[in-house]
């Protein structure tokens, strides 16, 4: 399912114990078709050499939030609609409570875990897939 000449991504989508998901704010937004902009995401990031996309999923939130996760399951990978990329959505659970210092700090503005009825508020375009995935009806 790969499209020629597209970066595939990895997302994390990791939910704590309070029903809560983990976003992180870029510095600088992504512009991608029309109006669209990627200002608060799902952490993770390319997938690069011969990394899975748990790998990458993994390896890039550590980096992004100083969170210690595991990738669970694949829940979707799509062609993003407003951006030229190809998404891995991976459902990941916290290996800890403990974090570590940020590595990207320079690239994120500010981490924060969102109640799952209020994502929404955060994000304008949600697979619809990763929405049921957390209960959210489109």
């Amino acid at each position: 399912m790969k499209d020629a000449g597209l970066s595939q991504i990895a997302l994390a989508i990791v939910k704590n114990k309070q029903g809560e998901v983990l976003l992180v704010k870029r510095k600088n937004p992504e512009k991608g078709l029309g109006k669209s902009s990627l200002a608060w995401v799902f952490p993770g990031g390319a997938i690069e050499n011969s990394d899975t996309p748990e790998e990458a999923a993994v390896q890039e939130t550590l980096e992004e939030t100083g969170h210690y996760i595991q990738a669970v399951s694949l829940i979707n990978k799509r062609k993003h609609p407003h951006h030229p990329v190809h998404v891995h959505y991976l459902e990941c659970k916290l290996t800890t409570e403990a974090t570590t210092d940020l590595i990207d700090d320079h690239e994120i503005e500010q981490i924060a875990w969102v109640k799952i009825h209020k994502l929404l508020d955060h994000m304008s375009d949600l697979d619809k897939k990763v929405a049921k995935f957390l209960g959210i009806v489109l």
